[in-house]
Order: C-alpha cells, then structure tokens, then sequence
C-alpha cells in the first residue's frame, strides 16, 4: 500500500474490534473455496451499473458523494470495472475518492493496463492481489467510509464472522458496508440446527446498524468505534447433493 501517500496519516481501526478470530487462512477456507478463487472460477467482470442494481441506490448514491479524502474498499473486484468506471465518472481528481480493490487474481485485461497507466498519474487506486482477504494484515488497509462485497469474500469465505471482523475493522464510524451474497445458498444455523437468517444474525451485532435491502443485500452502517457481538459462523458443509448450498454454524 505504499503507493497511497495518505496511508501516512491514517489510523487503522485495529483495536476497534477483537482480532483474536484472526486466524490463519488454511482454516479459512475449504480446499474447494480455495481452488474457486485462486481459478477465478466467478464473474470478474461487474459495472458499476451492476453494483448499483445489486446494491441499491443507497450504495451509488453513498460512492458518489465520497469527498476526495476518504477511501472506497472493494472486496472481491476481479477486474476491478466497477472502480475504473467510477474513476471514469468523477472527473475532477480532488471530488475522487481514493480506491482500493482486492481480488485474489490480478486482472489481465488490455483495458485494465491502460487504466493502470492513468491511475499512477493521481495514485488514488490501488490493486492488491496474490492473497486472501483473510491473509491480508489490518495494517495494509486503510480506514475506509465504504467497502463493498459483491459475491466475494464473505460469499466463499468459511468463516463469516472473520470477513466480517475485518471489513468492520477497517470501516470508520459512520462508513457503511454493502453485502451482496446468495442467503438460498447460504445457511446459518444455531447448535440445535434451527436457521439463523442473515438479517438476525447481523443485527446481534453491537456498534452497527444493519438494513437489509433485498432478499440477499445488506447495507450495515458503522454506528461506533467500538463493535462486539460478531458470532463465529464456520462452514460445516453442504445441504444434501447440492455443493452450491453452503451451511454455516453459528455459535
């Protein structure tokens, strides 16, 4: 992250939640989850028009409004299209927010290298790779306003409650997170096997205030710098033959 001149004056949030459930990505991620991300087995490949139906208006009209100061996070990017087409939108270089996306593969693509190019003139993107959100350290985040994940890491991670330790870390207060996952194919249940739905589940979270927006979006506003009550949520497997169909418990 040293391409961000602002990373000098940034505190990262890292004691604003416990980072205890940190632990090491062999015990993130099945070695299924782990062949579909280092494969790039997914859509890379999604628009900011994309992000906007997925997300709400909520979303684009929150991205838009960022001051040039502050930092969009996008977990997940793939191509990272949907924060080149947002660097395309806001023209001035002063009203643009700083840019970071994450994706376990770098993009390729002859259009990304040439948006490489003029993003090293103002340095306000960056492109982390080569790693899982669970091995990358608080310490190469930056404190951001807005993170987005759009089917990514919380959607193959196998511990939910670690992705979402770690976007809550980096989130400011009063910066909001933007969750797009498949819930019918992704299942919390308690000990004694009853369902957890995701919007009870984030909403026994202290310090944020969680909105869902659809069937399986999730708009969760950082409300103090002090968050408790993240339950772990560990994959234990399939639901029947369906591989697609993922069981978390949540203890």
């Amino acid at each position: 992250m040293k391409q961000f001149s602002f990373l000098s004056i940034l505190i990262l949030l890292a004691s604003s939640v416990s980072s205890s459930a940190l632990a090491k990505c062999d015990d993130l991620l099945s070695e299924l989850s782990r062949q579909t991300i280092q494969e790039n087995q997914f859509n890379t490949g999604r628009t900011l028009g994309i992000y906007k139906d997925e997300l709400s208006d909520h979303f684009h009209n929150f991205l838009l409004n960022l001051r040039g100061h502050q930092v969009w996070i996008d977990a997940g990017a793939g191509e990272a299209k949907a924060v080149r087409e947002y660097h395309a939108q806001v023209k001035s270089e002063d009203a643009r927010a700083y840019t970071l996306a994450i994706g376990y593969v770098a993009p390729q693509s002859q259009k990304y290298q040439d948006f490489l190019v003029q993003a090293a003139k103002h340095k306000k993107f960056k492109y982390l790779s080569g790693r899982f959100l669970e091995e990358i350290p608080l310490k190469d985040l930056p404190s951001a306003a807005l993170i987005s994940d759009v089917y990514g890491p919380f959607h193959y991670s196998d511990r939910l409650d670690v992705v979402l330790e770690k976007y809550l870390s980096t989130l400011k207060k009063g910066g909001e997170l933007y969750i797009k996952t498949i819930e019918g194919f992704r299942i919390l249940e308690d000990s004694a096997g009853n369902e957890v739905s995701f919007n009870d589940y984030f909403s026994s979270i202290s310090g944020v205030q969680a909105i869902r927006l659809g069937r399986s979006n999730f708009r969760i506003i950082k409300t103090s710098d002090k968050v408790t009550g993240i339950r772990r949520a560990q994959y234990i497997g399939s639901r029947g033959e369906d591989l697609r169909t993922r069981v978390y418990r949540v203890e």
